[in-house]
């Protein structure tokens, strides 16, 4: 479940198992109340979508959006998903993704999406995933490079992974099994 970049995934990784819930712009409040799913009666949320399959593991990655100016407000809507997740998949695994880093020069721009506030969005995942009793992958670990950024080998845009960086975020996932 995620956003643009799992769409990413789901295009460029190689991996053909799994359902995938992913829109572009996809927020931890936006897959709860945005209809950007196909379902049987229409467009419904990531979530609805979600809750109708049945599933043993459950990854996320959600966060990119970072326009969240209260950390903490960001922490409690994510708690809310994870919170809806375990109501529709009691017995899920659910595994919270660190985010990739952006490469240096997206990092320069003037945006809100900067290594800084990933580094600091991630430390609130990982502190979330062990307060919610969730896995914590550091996927940011298998495409950061030596300075904090997304190496512009594995990137189309400085955002999002290109085939290599998705092949190496699925590399990551297959030594770090859930």
């Amino acid at each position: 479940m995620g956003d643009s970049r799992t769409e990413g995934f789901q295009l460029y990784s190689g991996l053909t198992e799994g359902t995938y819930f992913c829109a572009v712009g996809a927020t931890v409040q936006t897959v709860m109340d945005k209809k950007t799913q196909e379902g049987p009666s229409g467009l419904e949320t990531i979530l609805d979508a979600l809750s109708r399959g049945s599933y043993g593991k459950i990854y996320i990655m959600l966060g990119i959006k970072l326009g969240w100016y209260r950390t903490e407000e960001f922490t409690k809507q994510y708690a809310k998903v994870i919170a809806r997740i375990r109501e529709d998949h009691p017995e899920a695994v659910i595994a919270i993704q660190s985010l990739p880093p952006v490469s240096a020069k997206q990092d320069a721009k003037r945006s809100y999406v900067k290594n800084e506030r990933i580094v600091l969005f991630n430390g609130l995942l990982k502190e979330l995933a062990a307060e919610e009793s969730c896995v914590f992958l550091d996927v940011a670990s298998a495409v950061t490079d030596e300075n904090g950024t997304l190496p512009t080998e594995l990137t189309t845009d400085g955002v999002h992974l290109n085939t290599t960086g998705c092949k190496k975020w699925l590399e990551y996932l297959r030594e770090h099994p859930v």
